[in-house]
């Protein structure tokens, strides 16, 4: 039998929206130990990663600033080149791992059904 990525994706996985805070998808970061989340954005997967709002957050120049980051829509703070986005490989739970291993780099995939809803991800290599 070969193996799936349904096999070692990860279920339930929480998206990122773009009228969310910064904080708000910090903590779902933090909280489910992901480095990204997927994120529907213009018509597309797109990842966020842990580096880039850290980043933004801290490089703040005051306390006031770092809360009003903190506090900003993730919508707002992509639109304004403050965060960028990286576009996600995405990838069907019937997908063989051997047919996308060569493809995936340090960055999850995102696993969609047939109607590009989110079903799971895909941990980068060496997470599995």
């Amino acid at each position: 039998m070969r193996d799936v990525i349904s096999q070692f994706m990860i279920r339930n996985v929480a998206d990122a929206k773009s009228e969310q805070s910064i904080s708000h998808v910090r903590h779902q970061m933090l909280k489910a130990a992901f480095s990204h989340l997927p994120i529907f954005w213009d018509g597309s997967w797109c990842l966020i990663g842990e580096r880039a709002t850290a980043r933004y957050v801290r490089g703040a120049p005051t306390r006031h600033v770092r809360e009003k980051r903190l506090a900003t829509k993730l919508e707002d703070a992509i639109a304004s080149k403050a965060i960028s986005l990286s576009h996600a490989k995405t990838a069907l739970p019937d997908t063989l791992v051997e047919d996308i291993q060569a493809t995936m780099l340090d960055e999850p995939i995102v696993v969609v059904d047939e109607g590009n809803r989110l079903v799971g991800m895909l941990p980068a290599p060496g997470m599995f």
